[in-house]
């Protein structure tokens, strides 16, 4: 929509005047897509100021027309109680709705619910073949293939599987997933499911960290407690690297 390209810079230069305006009179018109990107912009802050409460009022109105995207999106709001009361079992309703039409994303939620008992009683098994079901269906999205990637990596709802773990986290990783970044790291480094690779290990972990990402400062801190000076200056020429390889340094 005109809208989301103007306020993302997709295909048109980021104006984000323009994408608010084309995108709030569509929302106001009636169109759930409109209503559902209006949602998103509040969530995110983008071109306007982040308010959740705004965000959850117009998923809910796409919502009631049927976007799955959008009550998706509801659902993880209810979720973690921003902008509308906490309420799991709302949330594990919604994801389910919206994965019974085909969301890879609401899947791969109510799959998560389903393993951890958060809002519906526990169903490992039914929980995995969902992130399997998500990931399958939408192979591009890091943070499905993280989801599955825990699952075969602690054994939930499968045996455990270290070797389809860091495949998973390794497609996650490459794209910019923290988490996936820091569970590839500490499973290099320690030799779960394949060779001990502790610079390989701290290139990932040290990724996540310049992310933001706390658990990963953590983790960073603990792995150049325990590793060699060699091996954490062979961690930092790989790092090194792979940021010049994927434009990340100049």
């Amino acid at each position: 929509m005109v809208g989301m390209m103007y306020s993302q810079g997709v295909g048109a230069e980021k104006n984000c005047e323009l994408g608010l305006s084309w995108t709030r009179k569509a929302a106001d018109r009636g169109v759930a897509r409109a209503q559902h990107n209006l949602g998103v912009m509040y969530e995110n802050g983008n071109c306007v100021g982040q308010d959740y409460a705004q965000a959850a009022h117009w998923y809910d109105l796409a919502a009631s027309k049927g976007d799955l995207s959008a009550m998706s999106n509801l659902g993880t709001l209810y979720l973690s109680g921003q902008g509308v009361k906490k309420d799991p079992a709302k949330a594990v309703a919604l994801f389910r709705k919206a994965a019974d039409g085909g969301d890879a994303i609401a899947q791969s939620n109510l799959g998560t619910a389903l393993i951890y008992g958060t809002g519906v009683p526990v169903d490992m098994q039914a929980g995995f073949e969902l992130l399997k079901k998500a990931a399958a269906s939408t192979p591009a999205n890091p943070t499905l293939y993280f989801n599955l990637g825990v699952a075969y990596e602690r054994g939930q709802g499968t045996p455990r599987n270290p070797e389809e773990a860091l495949k998973y986290y390794k497609f996650a990783a490459a794209n910019g997933h923290a988490g996936a970044q820091v569970n590839l790291g500490m499973m290099l480094a320690s030799g779960k499911g394949t060779n001990p690779d502790i610079p390989a290990g701290y290139m990932w972990i040290e990724l996540a960290a310049e992310q933001g990402d706390n658990f990963a400062k953590e983790k960073l801190d603990y792995l150049v407690s325990k590793a060699s000076p060699r091996q954490i200056a062979e961690g930092k020429r790989l790092l090194d690297k792979w940021k010049r390889t994927h434009g990340l340094k100049e």
